[in-house]
């Protein structure tokens, strides 16, 4: 367990990828897309940090949801934290964002 734990009930896999989306201005369909353009792509992969950082959920459990294999999203969580310095304060900003809706 995490200290968003008491957040659970208004954190969902959906309500991230949507605060993603919001947060950085790229449609959702783009997210959830395919494409491989660099500011979809990292959008793509905060949300998937996110999802494992508030909602705890395994690199398997990520995966299952998008139909990918887990060392896939271990990829892309590992690429992610390498070039973004400040995922703790994203986080804490998604959590609040959605605490308080």
């Amino acid at each position: 367990m995490n200290e968003h734990t008491e957040l659970k009930p208004r954190l969902t896999f959906k309500a991230i990828r949507r605060w993603v989306s919001v947060r950085s201005g790229i449609p959702l369909e783009l997210i959830e897309g395919r494409g491989r353009m660099a500011p979809v792509v990292t959008a793509r992969w905060q949300s998937l940090w996110l999802t494992k950082r508030l909602l705890g959920y395994e690199n398997t459990r990520i995966a299952h949801l998008l139909g990918k294999d887990d060392t896939a999203i271990q990829y892309a969580l590992d690429k992610l934290e390498k070039v973004q310095t400040n995922l703790e304060e994203l986080a804490e900003e998604c959590a609040e964002a959605l605490q308080n809706q």
